[in-house]
């Protein structure tokens, strides 16, 4: 018996070396494999651009008047006043401003009572025609600015003496 057990104690060492030197073989083409890996790190690098713009514009006073014969979507001359937005962009000589104002007709800004409007004007005096989702006005670096342009104007309903004012929110973005 002693004999039989030396055996198979022989065999069961053989069998265990003959198994570590097969998993040593295998653990060194695993490890082969993961030894390096390729990373492929990306970024994008947009354009940025800024504006500035005066928090008001006021058009003094206006005699109510001045609209007798004024039709819905009429403008009032002589009452216009300019402003200026002065525009700054990094990495592209192209942007578009957006206009949207919270209320509109006519392609105007509506005032807050609803019997007067806002027009808006490009540089070249084209009309921006306003709508509830915004108007756009594409400019180029080369100037540094734009000059808008407002003239009141009538509203769908008559104006009445008092205070009027209308808001919109002008953002510049990149193209």
């Amino acid at each position: 018996m002693s004999h039989l057990l030396r055996r198979t104690n022989r065999m069961l060492v053989s069998g265990a070396m003959f198994c570590s030197l097969a998993l040593a073989g295998l653990s060194s083409t695993v490890s082969a494999a993961d030894n390096s890996a390729t990373i492929r790190i990306t970024a994008t690098v947009k354009a940025v651009c800024s504006l500035s713009a005066p928090p008001s514009v006021d058009l003094g006073d206006i005699p109510i008047t001045a609209f007798d014969g004024l039709s819905a979507g009429g403008e009032l001359t002589g009452y216009d006043k300019t402003f200026t937005i002065a525009t700054s962009c990094s990495g592209t000589d192209k942007y578009v401003l957006t206009f949207t104002p919270t209320a509109s007709s006519d392609g105007c800004m509506t005032a807050d009572g609803g019997g007067m409007g806002f027009c808006l004007y490009d540089p070249s005096a084209k009309k921006i025609a306003l709508t509830s989702t915004g108007a756009n006005l594409e400019g180029s670096t080369a100037s540094a600015s734009q000059d808008i342009k407002v003239v009141p104007a009538r509203s769908s309903k008559a104006p009445t003496a008092g205070d009027h004012a209308a808001s919109m929110t002008v953002t510049i973005a990149p193209l």
